[in-house]
Parts: C-alpha cells; sequence; structure tokens
C-alpha cells in the first residue's frame, strides 16, 4: 500500500478540489506547462486543508510516469517538484524528531 505520513495515498488524493484541478489539467501540460504550474502552485497556497496534505498531493501528482517517464518536461515542472520535496522533507525533520 502506498501511504504518506500512515496515510493511503489514495485516500489523500480523494478530496474533491484536488480532483477537479487534476481534472482540468488533463491534456494541457504540452500546450501550457507554466501556466498548468501556476495553477498548481495556487492550490499549494490555498487550497482546503493542511499544507501538508497538498504537499503530498503534488509530490504524489508530480512524481507520476507522465513527468517520470519525460513525457511532458518544463523546467517549471522540475522546479515545483524539487521544492515540494524539500519541503516535506522540512516538514517531517520539524514534526517527525526521533520517529523514524
Amino acid at each position: 500500500m502506498n501511504t504518506f505520513l500512515g496515510r493511503n495515498i489514495k485516500d489523500i488524493v480523494n478530496e474533491p478540489v484536488w480532483q477537479a484541478l487534476r481534472q482540468s489539467l488533463v491534456g494541457t501540460w504540452k500546450l501550457d506547462p507554466e501556466g498548468n504550474v501556476k495553477k498548481l502552485r495556487n492550490y499549494l497556497e490555498s487550497g482546503p486543508g493542511e499544507r501538508i496534505w497538498r504537499l503530498a498531493r503534488l509530490r504524489n501528482y508530480t512524481t507520476a510516469s507522465v513527468f517520470r517517464m519525460r513525457i511532458v518536461t518544463h523546467p517549471e515542472i522540475d522546479k515545483l517538484r524539487d521544492e515540494v520535496r524539500d519541503e516535506i522533507v522540512n516538514w517531517k525533520d520539524k514534526n517527525q524528531e526521533g520517529d523514524q
């Protein structure tokens, strides 16, 4: 089972606002990668729930096979993915010290 902080990733990504955003991005990455990254950044800053769960959704999304296999690529996607990864690592360091 794929989990993040003990929660099933399927439960984490099953959030209506996130699902609507994700669906709106389908088929648009090659046309407007910078605009899509902006939408993801806006979601990260103002989406529902705790930020760590928004980060988890973005990490899960930006490491999906379409990005991992470089089918869709853009420097802004890489930058966002790296920032999300770093913020998650920092969050875990602050919130789970000694819990590994």
